[in-house]
């Protein structure tokens, strides 16, 4: 069997870059964010009346953050812009990347499912031994205890049990 892939999405290397670009650009966008409400406070000071211990706007702060208001508006709208162009990006990556694992893994699992489809035919087959034991033991004369697993087995036409179900998936999987 050859080895499947045990990386996570996250970490492939597609993804991974994406990530990091886009973590980059999300704390250049809050620190854009938080440069342009510092200004606003500057430029918009709350009223004197408010119960605060905001201090006095000198008249030269106040031309400063004028001055400087231009240009933290820019960088905010390119931080914004890298965001917004990064983030769709990361999603169809990391989409695309959990596709192509689902995908391997799928492949991957198909040995155990036979596996297990196998064991549930063993399981039938002993069922089927131990109802004939006792249809035996109620044509003898005693009782029947009831089939302890009773809904691995087949109750044909009426029922079909896991068994069955089992293999018949195993074989629709195999078709694909």
């Amino acid at each position: 069997m050859k080895t499947l892939p045990t990386v996570a999405v996250d970490q492939c290397e597609e993804v991974a870059e994406l990530h990091g670009q886009l973590m980059e650009a999300l704390a250049e966008l809050k620190a854009s964010e938080a440069e342009l409400d510092q200004l606003n406070r500057i430029l918009d000071p709350l009223p004197a009346s408010a119960d605060t211990t905001s201090s006095f706007q000198s008249e030269i702060e106040t031309l400063r953050a004028h001055q400087q208001l231009p240009i933290a508006k820019m960088r905010f709208m390119e931080a914004r812009a890298a965001w917004l162009e990064l983030a769709p990006r990361y999603e169809r990556a990391r989409s695309a990347a959990a596709v192509r694992l689902a995908e391997v893994r799928a492949k991957g699992r198909f040995p155990l499912l036979k596996k297990f489809v196998a064991a549930l035919d063993a399981a039938k087959d002993i069922g089927e031994e131990i109802r004939v034991f006792d249809e035996e033991t109620v044509r003898l004369g005693g009782s029947a205890p009831g089939h302890p697993f009773g809904l691995l087995l087949d109750d044909l036409p009426y029922r079909q049990g896991f068994a069955t179900e089992a293999r018949r998936y195993l074989e629709q999987l195999e078709g694909e």
